[in-house]
């Protein structure tokens, strides 16, 4: 049986978070940056203004569902093992590049983030979409890191 078989009456699913967001493409990236970091930011759409489609959303989200688990975390890795098990700043300098060169960057959108005095670059894939939804629940919408004209040319901190 397709998915698409099922009648609509059978279905018991719950819509989310709706979003909607502003398209900016063909941005212009800073001189001061790096090549393979200016093939990102002009070859990406980024998201814009973002704004709730629903006037009363349901927060319950991706990330509000997810079940903490011990195998899935973040651990502070300074002073274990060797010396020489931690890859140095190069190692993902190239990673990095390696990315930009390589992917297809149709398929991702950046979204411009406000962390403190920092403005942050965020690269999503298009699959993972629902993240811009956990992002404007969690975040505060700033204008200065979504309009064009903030922006087109302007050095990421982060």
């Amino acid at each position: 049986m397709h998915a698409f078989d099922i009648e609509d009456r059978l279905i018991n699913a719950q819509g989310t978070f709706a979003i909607g967001c502003e398209v900016l493409e063909g941005l212009r990236a800073s001189e001061q940056l790096p090549g393979w970091l200016k093939r990102v930011v002009e070859g990406a759409p980024f998201a814009g203004a973002t704004a709730a489609l629903d006037p009363k959303p349901s927060y319950v989200t991706g990330a509000v569902k997810r079940v903490s688990d011990y195998r899935y975390q973040f651990v502070r890795r300074d002073g274990e093992g060797a010396e020489g098990d931690k890859p140095d700043l190069g190692f993902f300098q190239r990673r990095l590049a390696e990315f930009a060169r390589l992917a297809d960057l149709s398929s991702y959108v950046c979204k411009a983030e406000q962390v403190g005095p920092f403005k942050m670059l965020v690269v999503i894939h298009k699959s993972c979409f629902q993240l811009i939804a956990d992002e404007l629940r969690l975040f505060p919408q700033i204008e200065q890191v979504q309009r064009r004209e903030r922006l087109d040319g302007l050095a990421w901190d982060g």
